[in-house]
């Protein structure tokens, strides 16, 4: 996970505030954001599908 997401979710801090800290635009951490959320998302509906495949 990229050092952003971190930030955000577990040290609560704002786009903006990891934007200055890590010297990125705001657009580039919420892009950066929505990457791994749709990266989680994938890898969350793979792990579902395959424990669905061997429950049944």
């Amino acid at each position: 996970m990229p050092a952003d997401f971190k930030l955000i979710k577990e040290d609560g801090l704002k786009y903006a505030e990891v934007a200055q800290l890590l010297d990125l635009s705001v657009k580039t951490v919420e892009n950066q954001m929505s990457i791994a959320i749709k990266k989680l998302a994938a890898a969350v509906n793979h792990m579902l599908e395959a424990h669905k495949r061997n429950a049944s």
